[in-house]
């Protein structure tokens, strides 16, 4: 998406005069505003393309380089705003310039209203700018510094159910690859892990949980060699995410470790990589429409003058059982060299 500085660059105008010429202020001549809106609609600025008061702006968050909840959600999202009458438009915000110029058009009255994921501290700051100005929801993320609604899968009633399925399975060394702590979803898992670990009795390593602190799966792959190479192993998995599930597997199969004889993985979202990948990942399967849904129709409710009741939606996911998983090792595992 095109930003002032990238207009201001392209007309040698300054980013205050090209945001003045934007908004339609009087004190720009009709001159300036011209060449300001015609490279404005030829580098593609939202400013041209949306009509005041009808259209909603969903936020994804530059955290993720792959697939991301957000970005499966918005069809939920365009469903609903269809539905009621609102254009549903997404954009990867990069930078704050970016944000800045979707928090004035916010101001202005062009954008009804925000859908925003879980954001870095940079980014942030904005949004809680304008949070009291401006209709907000947040979806498959939540930014603690925010009193906005948001719309969420329930990850501690997942994690849990992923430590007691594995117990169930006999296995009592139980393993995480987390992501970074920064990241929201994770604490929560996380703490749902060690909870539900510690209400059956059993113990929990440092070396146990692994923070992989990056979305590429190289990084992840590497992270999976060095947990399945320590002595005192794991016999399963909670992997995070389905990448890093996938990183798991290929790393097991790498050191001959047999999935699921030696090795239980279990990972997170239901992505296509989990059910085409031999063998089959067990993962949890997110509602990603139903939170786009939920999200659109409580902020476009908000829009009307019908606030959220609740702060907080969370929506079941469900374990899709797969080839990743099954009974404990019977003797205990032995290192790999």
């Amino acid at each position: 998406m095109a930003t002032v500085r990238d207009i201001s660059a392209a007309t040698g105008l300054s980013t205050a005069t090209v945001s003045r010429a934007l908004r339609g202020q009087a004190c720009v001549s009709k001159e300036t505003r011209q060449t300001v809106m015609e490279a404005a609609k030829k580098l593609g600025h939202p400013s041209c393309h949306i009509h005041r008061g009808d259209s909603i702006v969903v936020l994804s968050s530059p955290y993720e380089k792959q697939i991301t909840p957000m970005m499966i959600a918005v069809q939920g999202m365009i469903e609903t705003g269809r539905a009621s009458g609102y254009k549903i438009f997404d954009y990867t915000i990069t930078d704050e310039d970016t944000l800045s110029d979707i928090a004035d058009m916010v101001n202005e009255g062009i954008f009804a209203g925000i859908i925003i994921p879980e954001l870095p501290s940079n980014l942030l700051e904005k949004v809680m700018q304008i949070e009291d100005k401006s209709r907000i929801v947040q979806c498959c993320g939540k930014n603690d510094l925010l009193r906005s609604p948001c719309v969420l899968t329930d990850d501690a009633a997942a994690a849990r159910k992923a430590v007691e399925y594995l117990i169930s399975l006999g296995h009592v060394r139980i393993g995480v690859l987390a992501h970074s702590e920064k990241r929201a979803f994770s604490r929560t898992r996380l703490d749902a892990y060690v909870k539900a670990m510690t209400a059956h009795g059993l113990r929990i390593s440092d070396s146990w949980i692994h923070y992989v602190n990056s979305t590429r799966y190289d990084f992840a792959y590497q992270i999976a060699v060095s947990a399945l190479k320590a002595p005192d192993r794991p016999t399963a998995f909670f992997a995070f995410t389905d990448y890093y599930a996938l990183a798991l597997v290929n790393a097991a199969h790498d050191l001959k470790i047999r999935i699921p004889e030696d090795l239980s993985v279990i990972g997170f979202d239901d992505l296509e990589l989990a059910h085409i990948k031999t063998p089959s990942i067990t993962t949890f399967r997110q509602p990603f429409e139903q939170l786009g849904n939920i999200a659109c129709s409580l902020l476009i409710n908000s829009i009307t003058g019908d606030r959220p009741s609740r702060t907080e939606y969370l929506i079941d996911a469900d374990l899709v059982i797969r080839e990743t998983t099954g009974p404990a090792p019977e003797q205990q595992v032995s290192p790999v060299s």
